[in-house]
């Protein structure tokens, strides 16, 4: 490492250390004047980036923050499913969620004869089962939250028991199996 002081008639505005690897580094000399902006003897930010390029950078990660926390706010909590080994576009059953029960959609074009609707709460809990009863062709089905039953008999309530997520599993007139799993909101 090679460094120069300041001397009055040399470098009047900083004192210079070198090195091969750094390259140049500004240190400020006490009672030296400031250098004139946009010149090279400008001492350097530590961190070597530009005070522009950090507001670049934390622009750029505010806009995505607020981008991700909208996608995560959406209003929409309603979810497609599709027959076992299926997905997107062939939606067979809806799923939306209210404060005290969750409403089963079927758009399949067939009626759903039977099928059972599982909430799986959060830990260790045994998951709550309740029957899902016949579903019309693109008819609607409430399913009231204190009508699922763990397996020792007792009834979810869901202010009291954390919920992860909601599996439905269904058969068609036809026999065809369809299979939903849907997080709980």
């Amino acid at each position: 490492m090679r460094c120069l002081l300041a001397i009055r008639g040399s470098d009047r505005y900083a004192a210079g250390c070198t090195t091969r690897a750094l390259g140049a580094t500004r240190i400020a000399v006490p009672g030296a004047r400031r250098a004139p902006k946009g010149t090279v003897d400008q001492p350097h930010n530590p961190r070597g980036h530009s005070t522009r390029h950090r507001w670049l950078v934390l622009s750029a990660a505010f806009t995505l923050l607020a981008a991700c926390s909208l996608a995560g706010c959406s209003s929409s909590t309603k979810a497609e499913a599709g027959a076992v080994g299926t997905a997107g576009a062939g939606s067979a059953i809806g799923v939306a969620f209210t404060t005290s029960y969750l409403t089963i959609e079927n758009h399949s074009g067939v009626p759903l004869v039977e099928g059972e609707v599982t909430i799986v709460p959060s830990g260790l809990m045994p998951p709550f089962h309740a029957p899902l009863p016949r579903v019309e062709s693109n008819g609607k089905q409430d399913m009231l939250f204190n009508a699922f039953r763990g397996s020792d008999g007792t009834s979810f309530r869901r202010g009291v028991i954390r919920a992860r997520r909601v599996r439905i599993t269904a058969t068609d007139f036809n026999g065809k199996k369809y299979q939903q799993e849907v997080p709980f909101n």
